[in-house]
C-alpha cells in the first residue's frame, strides 16, 4: 500500500466529515452499518456459541451496562456539572474518540462480554446464575456512577419529570392495551422496549422544547421530524416501537431471534434516552 493510496482514502473522510462530533447524513450512514455489523453479526454470533438464552433477566443485566454507558458519555460533555474529565477527538488513537457513537457502543458491548465471560466462569465455581453475578458486577460499577450523578443533579424538576411522564405514558398504554384485550404488552420486554422509547421521545421532547438555546438534534432523521412537531416525535416513537414489537412476535418464531431484535430496540432507546434524562439534570446553565 502506497503513501498516495492512504492520502486519498484521508482526503475522502476529511471531505465527508466521517469522524467529526456532530452528525451528518455520510457518518451517521457510517456509523448505522458499523452498529448493525457488530451488533448482528460479531454479538449475534457470539451469544449463539455461548448458547446465552436472551430473556427477561439476560436483558436485566445489559440494561445495567447500558446505565452506564450513558453516564460515561456525560463526563466528555463540558456543560454538565460532572464534564470535562474526557475530552472528545477525532483521533482513532486518543481515548476521547470512543467516547461517542458508535465507538462508545462497541466498546461498552465489548466491556459487557468480557463481565459476561467472567460471570459464566464464577458461575460455575459458585454454582449460581451467570445473571445474577453479571448484575452483581454491573451495579458494582454502577453505584458508584449513580452515585456521582445524583450528588451532581442541578434540574430535579425536569430530571424527575421526564422520569415520571415516561411511567405514566407506559402504564397508560398498558392500560390501553388490557382494556382492549390486546396482549402485546403483557410480556416484560415489550414494556421494556416502549418504555424505552418513551423515555428516549419525552427526554429529547424536553430539551427541545425546554433548553432549545442549549440543544439541538444531531441525528438527521430525529431533527426532521423535530422540525414538524416536538409531540410528533414521542408518537411516531410510540407507534413504531409497537408496531416493531407486534411485528417481530407475529412473524419471528424463534426465541433468541425475537428476543435479540427487541433488545436492539431497548439499547437505541435507552443509550440516547438516558443520556439526555442525565444531561438535562447536570446542566450547568
Amino acid at each position: 500500500m502506497n503513501l498516495n493510496f492512504i492520502f486519498k482514502i484521508t482526503s475522502i473522510i476529511d471531505k465527508f466529515n466521517v469522524f467529526e462530533n456532530s452528525y451528518n447524513i455520510y457518518n451517521t450512514l457510517l456509523f448505522s452499518v458499523i452498529g448493525i455489523i457488530f451488533y448482528f453479526f460479531i454479538v449475534w454470533n457470539y451469544l449463539l456459541w455461548r448458547k446465552v438464552k436472551v430473556d427477561f433477566e439476560f436483558i436485566k443485566s445489559v440494561f445495567i451496562f447500558i446505565v452506564i454507558g450513558s453516564i460515561l458519555r456525560l463526563f466528555s460533555q463540558t456543560y454538565t456539572s460532572v464534564g470535562g474529565i474526557i475530552n472528545l477527538s477525532n483521533n482513532p488513537l486518543s481515548l476521547g474518540f470512543y467516547f461517542q457513537f458508535p465507538w462508545m457502543f462497541i466498546l461498552l458491548a465489548l466491556s459487557f462480554l468480557i463481565c459476561f465471560e467472567v460471570s459464566l466462569y464464577l458461575s460455575k465455581s459458585f454454582n449460581c446464575s451467570y445473571n445474577r453475578i453479571l448484575q452483581i458486577i454491573g451495579l458494582i460499577i454502577l453505584i458508584p456512577l449513580l452515585f456521582l450523578i445524583i450528588i451532581n443533579i442541578n434540574y430535579w424538576l425536569f430530571f424527575l419529570g421526564i422520569i415520571f411522564s415516561s411511567l405514566i405514558l407506559l402504564c397508560l398504554f398498558v392500560f390501553i392495551f388490557k382494556f382492549i384485550k390486546n396482549k402485546l404488552l403483557n410480556s416484560k420486554i415489550n414494556k421494556l422496549v416502549l418504555l424505552s422509547q418513551i423515555l428516549d421521545g419525552v427526554s429529547t421532547f424536553v430539551a427541545i422544547v425546554f433548553f432549545k438555546n442549549i440543544f439541538s438534534e444531531q441525528h438527521v432523521v430525529s431533527s426532521f421530524v423535530l422540525s414538524i412537531n416536538p409531540i410528533l416525535f414521542i408518537l411516531i416513537k410510540i407507534i413504531l416501537s409497537l408496531l416493531v414489537v407486534y411485528l417481530i412476535d407475529r412473524f419471528i418464531k424463534n426465541k433468541f431471534e425475537r428476543n435479540y431484535y427487541k433488545l436492539f430496540v431497548i439499547i437505541i432507546g435507552f443509550i440516547t434516552g438516558l443520556r439526555d434524562l442525565f444531561t438535562i439534570a447536570l446542566l450547568i446553565f
